[in-house]
């Protein structure tokens, strides 16, 4: 065999691997890409539980919602605390309304976060933030890193509250809870379900003796 003919071979193999690998990059790049899962959240009132199921149904505005939950979803219990109880160094989550310039944040909600951590990075958004709380005196702030810090402004409406790890059990018909999930069918695939606190009932003010 020539020395040319071995060369046109080998030319030819070449040909055919390159080919081959242009049409396979072809078929990759022509695979439709996966959906993204649907993902839902509803808030309101526990209607009914299937302990055996592990499924609790959320009457929302508009319908009701079953969540399934599995291994993997993450229950907390929100309770109620005061300012008084916020310690520097706990993770926070704050709903309210950030100043243009991202150096403050007026509160309207205060959580703090149950079992996070430590490496979470600060966030900060237009109507939210999420980071380490500095407590100096009565002074609160977010640490942001790189020295930086936010803010935090109270108001008289500010609410505080603390989120407590807790199960499936924990839920109970009638409660208020806020369910995050993924949708698979008629059912939801819960990821975080949120026990709210019970709503306070305001006592009726006392009467004096001689009126009303």
């Amino acid at each position: 065999m020539s020395k040319k003919t071995i060369s046109a071979g080998l030319t030819l193999v070449f040909a055919l691997i390159a080919i081959s690998a242009i049409v396979a990059h072809a078929a990759e790049e022509e695979k439709p890409a996966k959906p993204e899962k649907e993902r839902k959240e509803v808030r309101g009132q526990v209607s009914a539980i299937d302990a055996e199921a592990k499924t609790f149904t959320v009457q929302g505005r508009e319908a009701a919602t079953t969540f399934k939950v599995t291994e993997k979803t993450k229950v907390v219990r929100l309770n109620e605390i005061s300012v008084a109880d916020l310690k520097s160094g706990q993770t926070v989550h704050i709903s309210g309304e950030t100043s243009a310039d991202q150096s403050s944040i007026t509160a309207k909600e205060i959580t703090v976060i149950a079992d996070t951590k430590s490496d979470t990075p600060a966030k900060v958004s237009k109507l939210a933030a999420r980071g380490t709380l500095i407590k100096e005196g009565d002074n609160l702030s977010l640490d942001l890193g790189e020295g930086k810090k936010l803010s935090i402004l109270l108001t008289d409406k500010t609410r505080v509250a603390k989120q407590i790890e807790a199960k499936f059990e924990d839920i109970k018909q009638g409660d208020r809870v806020i369910g995050r999930g993924i949708v698979e069918g008629d059912t939801v695939i819960a990821v975080h379900v949120i026990i709210l606190p019970a709503k306070q009932e305001h006592a009726a003010p006392k009467q004096e003796a001689g009126k009303g």
